[in-house]
């Protein structure tokens, strides 16, 4: 008698093939130092100041060399991220910091997407939408990004590589 593979049981299986590659390929990169493996954690500002040191440890624990998160939240978040990179630092990880538009970036009707909803959610994931590159106020991105190297510059923190623009209209 055969039986149809639950979905959850077809996710769990890919979960183990991808945890045994990556636990293969961090090996094989330590032992041949050709390449590094990484983590994609974004909005780990959001988490609680415990549950960040946790995801920072646990990412450290896999034998990852590389953070990565996304620095797309307005101003009033940069100690908040700045506390993530220190984290990850002290941790002996490598950070790599994403540069996107937030809507603090633009003026007035600018700064809400015209593709916010559940169209957009059910391609994307989430369901504010994507702002428009081409209505960016140039002026409040290079303060907010000029604030950000500020702030990690005053904390003596370095990112060790950056990721300008993700996921854009």
């Amino acid at each position: 008698m055969t039986s149809t593979p639950r979905p959850q049981d077809l996710g769990f299986g890919l979960l183990c093939a991808m945890s045994v590659l990556l636990s293969t390929a961090a090996g094989y990169a330590q032992s041949r130092g050709r390449f590094e493996v990484g983590i994609c954690r974004s909005n780990t500002v959001w988490e609680p100041k415990a549950k960040q040191a946790e995801i920072i440890a646990g990412i450290r624990a896999t034998g990852l060399h590389w953070f990565r998160d996304a620095f797309a939240e307005g101003p009033e978040r940069t100690q908040d991220f700045v506390d993530v990179v220190r984290l990850a630092k002290q941790a002996g990880l490598k950070v790599l910091v994403v540069v996107t538009q937030d809507a603090a970036d633009y003026d007035g009707a600018a700064a809400k997407a015209d593709n916010a909803g559940w169209a957009f959610k059910r391609r994307c994931g989430w369901d504010s939408g994507s702002l428009k590159l081409s209505q960016i106020n140039t002026a409040k991105f290079k303060s907010r990004l000029r604030g950000l190297l500020s702030s990690l510059k005053a904390a003596n923190l370095t990112v060790d590589a950056f990721e300008i623009g993700n996921e854009v209209d």
